[in-house]
């Protein structure tokens, strides 16, 4: 490659794509990261030491951010970076924007019903909403985390497990997951999520100017087929 070819590489702008997959690169890998530890501790037992390392040099802004905090059938003790924020529900907290671990421990059947440990992303000004529902296990568990991140215009991505599920908007199939949709219009929508085994789940969102709205699910698996 000549001098003038590798200068002219460099000096390329990255697409609207690269530039989305790059802000949301940092959080699927801690969540990647989150999901592998719990694999090591069903089966070797070093998630907890995992763990405990995702919880270093948090990305933290003097912004604040709001974060809505709901859990399915049974309350749970809120913890975001080991700080104690009550019961769910709790709507709009206001926390510093940033990357933070957010731990959800059951009120009660504590001894039946696991703590679930989530990475959140909490973006200035705006808004962030956890569902969840502890169960016996990761693997019984659900939960969805909805969060906007900057861009140039707009967009969705939506992450699921199982991957491959079907994306809906607005009953518009739209793909299967992990679903990157650019040039969304701003404004409210509704997201379904359909997989072959598991629970159907519906989701109001919303797309703000300038922002890609980032939706993280974990299915809850169906108890018959």
């Amino acid at each position: 490659m000549s001098k003038s070819t590798q200068q002219i590489f460099l000096d390329k702008p990255p697409s609207t794509t690269e530039i989305i997959l790059l802000k949301i690169g940092k959080f699927l890998l801690w969540f990647g990261f989150y999901v592998l530890s719990t694999i090591a501790f069903l089966y070797t037992g070093t998630a907890r030491t995992i763990i405990a390392t995702l919880k270093q040099s948090p990305v933290i802004s003097a912004d604040l951010g709001k974060i809505t905090i709901n859990t399915r059938y049974v309350p749970a003790y809120i913890e975001i970076d080991a700080e104690e924020y009550g019961k769910t529900p709790q709507s709009e907290l206001e926390i510093l924007a940033g990357n933070h671990l957010l731990t959800l421990t059951p009120a009660y059947f504590s001894a039946f019903l696991t703590p679930l440990n989530l990475p959140v992303v909490v973006s200035p000004n705006l808004h962030t909403v956890v569902q969840a529902e502890n169960g016996t296990n990761f693997y019984s568990s659900s939960f969805f985390v909805v969060y906007s991140i900057p861009s140039k215009g707009e967009g969705l991505v939506v992450y699921t497990i199982p991957v491959n599920a079907q994306i809906y908007l607005n009953k518009e199939y739209k793909g299967n997951s992990p679903y990157i949709g650019l040039k969304i219009a701003p404004g409210s929508y509704t997201l379904k999520i359909t997989a072959v085994g598991y629970e159907s789940q519906s989701l109001p969102i919303s797309v703000t100017e300038n922002y890609t709205t980032v939706v993280v699910v974990k299915m809850y698996r169906k108890l018959v087929p």
